[in-house]
């Protein structure tokens, strides 16, 4: 697996971030199509980094070049992922390690997170394949979205 390392996103990164969101294949992948306006992204930005109940985390490689942008949405003990790989480091065979890396991060931030689901588009085939390569298990769909789950309890027996 390729060397990863995370960290929680800063406010250097609302660019990048606002860049990758906006990038057409993004777009396409993403359940809200439309393009984001950046004083819209920066106000979402700024109100994430303060949220208690959400963690942006920042993937690098061992270059400390970014790789993209693992989201978190915590209700009480489930955790709801998304990712986003930066167009120039797409094909890499990246996204498993940024989503087990951001994973351990959330469990640094949350205590007790049981389960992590991912909801993504039946044509998103990348993703699906990240997830499953991270050890996520196809789960209910959510309406036309295929959902995958990651049980995140360690058995101390």
């Amino acid at each position: 697996m390729a060397l990863v390392k995370v960290r929680e996103a800063s406010p250097e990164d609302c660019l990048d971030i606002y860049r990758w969101r906006n990038d057409e294949v993004t777009r396409q992948m993403s359940q809200t199509t439309d393009k984001v306006a950046r004083k819209e992204h920066e106000e979402w930005f700024a109100a994430s980094l303060k949220n208690r109940r959400r963690l942006l985390v920042i993937c690098e490689d061992e270059c400390g070049d970014k790789i993209g942008i693992v989201h978190f949405e915590v209700k009480g003990n489930r955790a709801l992922i998304s990712i986003n790989i930066a167009p120039h480091q797409r094909g890499r065979g990246l996204a498993r390690a940024c989503i087990t890396e951001g994973i351990a991060l959330l469990n640094s931030r949350f205590e007790n997170i049981h389960v992590v689901k991912a909801e993504i588009k039946p044509e998103n085939t990348a993703s699906q394949q990240a997830f499953l390569n991270a050890n996520f298990c196809p789960a209910k769909h959510a309406e036309a979205l295929l959902c995958f789950e990651y049980s995140n309890t360690v058995d101390t027996q």
